[in-house]
């Protein structure tokens, strides 16, 4: 959605503010609707996707009294310098811990869907004290789940850059270079203290529900709830919005 494509979206509703940071050399896009709480839920979307997929849960009255709500483009999506891959989950991390800063929030509850969520993951490893809490939905983060499919390396030469639709391209990138930085990112679960909900459905085909399993090793118990959903697919921000909200709201809960 374009800036006026939001504001249209929301009518007469209070409509979330559109604004921009310069992170680096990124221009990144980010929706903002300040309920005047000490708790913001910042919603990371997966590939490809948008700040868009979460644009109805800025109408939800039971999270919009207890919570201030973000939605990111990230970039090479949106209005996010579109079809300029960064496949780095470093640098996607950056974007998120930059807007924090910003912004000036505390009280941070991240939501990652799919390559969404490792992205959240690596914003806590990098900067922790900024966070009170996660909450993955469908996430990629077990590396043995990466599938190394061989026709991936055909789609980043430039002729498939010139057919592809841009955020396939952008995709694509992101995905050839995940299993890798997962795989990095493997000693530094044992190191988080702050609560995490998983949301996984047990018909997804994109994200096996094996990354449930992954994340039960990783992490203490202490701080895990695993929310594994009979007959839920992919597709949760969606389908089954309830689940995401529920997660908020537990968490803010804790707070």
């Amino acid at each position: 959605m374009s800036d006026e494509e939001v504001a249209s979206y929301f009518g007469n509703n209070e409509a979330p503010v559109v604004d921009y940071i310069d992170v680096g050399e990124k221009r990144v896009r980010y929706l903002w609707q300040d309920n005047r709480h000490a708790t913001t839920a910042i919603f990371v979307h997966g590939a490809p996707g948008s700040s868009s997929a979460f644009i109805d849960y800025f109408y939800d009255q039971e999270l919009k009294s207890k919570v201030n709500l973000v939605s990111i483009d990230r970039p090479g999506y949106g209005y996010s310098g579109f079809g300029n891959a960064e496949p780095s989950l470093l640098e996607q991390a950056k974007v998120v811990n930059a807007l924090v800063a910003h912004l000036k929030l505390n009280q941070v509850i991240l939501v990652g869907h799919s390559l969404g969520a490792p992205i959240i993951v690596k914003a806590f490893f990098e900067q922790p004290e900024r966070y009170a809490g996660l909450v993955l939905v469908a996430g990629s983060v077990d590396p043995e789940q990466e599938a190394q499919e061989w026709y991936r390396p055909w789609l980043r030469n430039r002729l498939a850059k010139l057919l592809l639709p841009a955020s396939l391209f952008v995709t694509n990138e992101e995905i050839f270079f995940l299993k890798d930085q997962l795989i990095e990112m493997e000693s530094s679960w044992g190191k988080i203290t702050v609560p995490i909900i998983m949301i996984q459905g047990d018909s997804d085909r994109l994200v096996p529900k094996e990354n449930v399993v992954f994340v039960k090793e990783k992490v203490n118990d202490t701080f895990l709830e695993v929310w594994l959903e009979s007959e839920v697919n992919h597709f949760i921000p969606w389908n089954r919005p309830d689940l995401i909200v529920n997660g908020i709201l537990k968490l803010e809960g804790k707070l």
